[in-house]
């Protein structure tokens, strides 16, 4: 179902809930002690089959979600990721990290990690200014939110943290040695800063390295950071010019995936977590189908103005609504069920 590499090893996560891992293991990478130099073919994580998402940081740490909701962790622990205490040096098998259970998805940089919740807000932890939540906030495992807005789409780097609200403005925070950030300086930001005024970016994606890529709503894409092995596909490479603002690839469009994610949602749930009854604000009669997180089709029906979907006999975990309406559009959201 997906595929997450660092720089160095490999996590995977099957259909039938399961996880893998394979490559370095010096940091027990792989969730299976002892550590090793590597592991040279896939190997199993644990037992459970009930993982839906997983991260990887840049450097040693491997993190993953449960259907329950719950975040788990492993591996290196750089800049207190997994455990606030600096001797600590790894964990060797998932471990749970905070006591938190309605975690959606996550994104992991080298010493930091950014992780939105099933309401849509953004929170951070670990260590330096790539978290986004102020200069004086002491590394550790205690979430801390991001601003109050709701986030669509959100990429951790190395050092450095871009995301895109709601409303399709797009912001970065963390280092800003040569320019990474994109906001036509070089000054560190501890908070989101905005980059340019536009309202229609769609997604962004970070890594280990200074380039970052980011499209919008229209299918163009823009990069910015370092082009020295030809990453911004402009027909360049070796560059040791950095890009401080957004620049257009050219003769490049792309289409967003029609995968259930927030930023496709055009109609509000709630309460989400939801207990019992889950209603959904829609202006006219619609239809609904509820998937599991692995895709396979719960329950269905018709959504007239005003009713609710009852959601007392799902088992708790993270599911995925469809909506239909009446020009055959489909709209969905997550929601948790406690």
């Amino acid at each position: 179902m997906k595929v997450s590499a660092s720089q160095l090893f490999t996590l995977a996560l099957k259909s039938d809930g399961t996880l893998w891992a394979w490559g370095q293991d010096n940091y027990n990478q792989t969730g299976n002690p002892p550590s090793s130099e590597s592991q040279l073919v896939p190997i199993q994580v644990g037992t459970a089959t009930d993982w839906v998402d997983i991260a990887t940081s840049t450097g040693e740490t491997a993190f993953a979600l449960k259907a329950d909701g719950t975040l788990w962790g492993w591996g290196a622990n750089q800049g207190s990721l997994l455990v606030a205490a600096s001797s600590v040096y790894s964990l060797s098998t998932p471990t749970q990290i905070t006591n938190v259970n309605t975690w959606a998805r996550m994104s992991v940089g080298g010493s930091h990690i950014l992780v939105q919740k099933a309401d849509g807000t953004l929170w951070s932890w670990g260590s330096g200014p790539a978290r986004g939540v102020g200069e004086n906030v002491n590394p550790g495992i205690t979430p801390t939110q991001i601003g109050t807005e709701l986030w669509k789409n959100f990429s951790a780097g190395g050092s450095a943290s871009f995301g895109v609200k709601e409303n399709g403005t797009l912001w970065a925070w963390g280092y800003n040695t040569n320019g990474e950030l994109a906001d036509g300086t070089n000054t560190t930001h501890y908070l989101p800063v905005q980059i340019g005024t536009d309202t229609n970016w769609d997604t962004v994606q970070a890594r280990n390295f200074i380039t970052t890529m980011a499209t919008k709503t229209d299918g163009s894409v823009y990069y910015w950071g370092t082009n020295y092995y030809g990453e911004f596909g402009n027909g360049t490479d070796y560059s040791t010019t950095y890009y401080t603002s957004p620049q257009l690839t050219p003769n490049i469009c792309v289409n967003t995936l029609a995968t259930p994610t927030f930023e496709q949602n055009v109609f509000k749930v709630y309460p989400n977590p939801v207990q019992n009854r889950l209603f959904i604000a829609t202006q006219e009669t619609q239809t609904y189908q509820i998937y599991s997180i692995l895709g396979v089709k719960i329950t269905e029906g018709t959504l007239v103005v005003g009713n609710s979907i009852d959601c007392s006999n799902l088992t708790s975990g993270v599911y995925l609504l469809n909506i239909t309406d009446s020009f055959g559009k489909v709209s969905a959201v997550k929601f948790v069920k406690q």
